[in-house]
């Protein structure tokens, strides 16, 4: 794992060695070993920060698989749903074909269970948070899923939960905003669900949080519109059910192919967070 955190130098040969099939296997064979899992998934992660075939091959190796039933056997285990999260986040990032993948594999359900079960663990509640963000980005598939699932009133409930938890209520903020850009249904649900009154509490006590500031203003300004000038945008959406795969982001930097939250992240450590 040590070796995969380094330079991209180092990860590609330890991708080209076989590095995911090994712990793919290792993974299976310890099954009941929680901190073999952990480290394994803590190296997907790492190995996906790579490119989009680095990406594909971590997903059609069956590591994904295996991500999930470490997920499972140890649901009670804070730092297996933690790294899995952040696995998890970092495949969903710039694919919707691996969004996709990784909704139908369970990976929405598997995330709100985190989140349900580690309810006062706050590093596990911003890597699930940050990891259903990265999955419903620009998904509109996704979003349906994650509203049947119920996981919106757990990520209002997060932010509930830890008022004064800055990066959560960033986070909590960003992921509503993506759930209700371009989703009726999105927006409907976290109105429905108190998200609204969550955000603008939000805004209120972080006043010196650019981070909390930016994604709540953001929500709130979208939420004011009326819902019913969406509904035409809505039935377009359903119609094309995002057939066609969208290029993937353009890899301008090493740092850019983290998640979508990953800058947000390094930016309200920079600000102090509470």
């Amino acid at each position: 794992w040590a070796l995969s955190e380094g330079s991209p130098e180092s990860r590609g040969p330890v991708a080209a060695a076989g590095a995911i099939e090994v712990a793919t296997a290792s993974m299976q064979r310890h099954l009941r070993h929680p901190g073999l899992q952990a480290q394994c998934c803590g190296l997907f992660k790492s190995l996906a920060c790579e490119t989009p075939e680095t990406k594909a091959m971590i997903i059609q190796s069956g590591a994904l698989k295996r991500i999930i039933t470490a997920m499972t056997t140890h649901l009670k285990n804070a730092e297996v749903q933690r790294i899995a999260c952040e696995a998890i986040r970092t495949l969903a990032h710039g694919s919707k074909r691996n969004q996709r993948t990784l909704m139908e594999s369970g990976c929405v359900e598997k995330v709100v269970n985190s989140m349900i079960q580690h309810k006062d663990n706050s590093e596990v509640q911003r890597q699930a948070l940050a990891a259903l963000g990265n999955l419903i980005y620009q998904s509109h598939t996704v979003k349906k899923r994650l509203c049947l699932s119920g996981g919106v009133e757990h990520i209002v409930d997060a932010m509930g939960s830890s008022p004064m938890d800055a990066p959560i209520q960033q986070m909590g903020c960003w992921v509503l905003l993506n759930l209700a850009t371009g989703s009726l249904r999105g927006r409907k649900a976290m109105v429905e669900l108190g998200g609204k009154e969550r955000v603008w509490k939000a805004l209120q006590q972080h006043k010196e949080h650019a981070g909390v500031q930016n994604q709540a203003a953001a929500c709130i300004r979208l939420l004011e519109r009326d819902l019913e000038e969406d509904e035409d945008a809505e039935a377009v959406l359903e119609d094309s059910s995002e057939e066609e795969e969208e290029p993937e982001e353009p890899q301008e930097q090493e740092e850019e192919k983290e998640s979508h939250f990953s800058a947000m992240s390094r930016n309200s450590e920079e600000e102090g967070d509470t």
